[in-house]
């Protein structure tokens, strides 16, 4: 149980005792809060098994798109030269033949 003294705040001083702030806040230079130098947020509460599955909804992965190209029918990543130095039906890539 937490020590209250007479007029029912804590005991304990410090920065904020007794005015409803977070041990690890100091007032702010315009009246707000803010968290002194050092200081980690921690989260109100946990995550519910929902909200973790829509965040994790977008990370599965998917397969690479692929083409075939028309020139030498060799099948390679969409907007990637082909193994061969194709790109679109035109020789971009010098290769050993050339």
């Amino acid at each position: 149980m937490r020590r209250r003294d007479d007029e029912g705040r804590d005991a304990v001083g410090g920065a904020g005792a007794g005015d409803g702030m977070i041990c690890n806040e100091v007032p702010d230079a315009r009246g707000g809060r803010k968290l002194e130098p050092g200081a980690m947020a921690v989260q109100k509460s946990r995550k519910t098994p929902s909200r973790r599955g829509m965040r994790r909804a977008h990370d599965a992965l998917e397969a690479p798109a692929l083409s075939i190209e028309p020139t030498t029918g060799e099948t390679h990543r969409r907007h990637h030269v082909s193994p061969s130095g194709h790109y679109r039906g035109r020789k971009v890539v010098p290769g050993e033949d050339e």
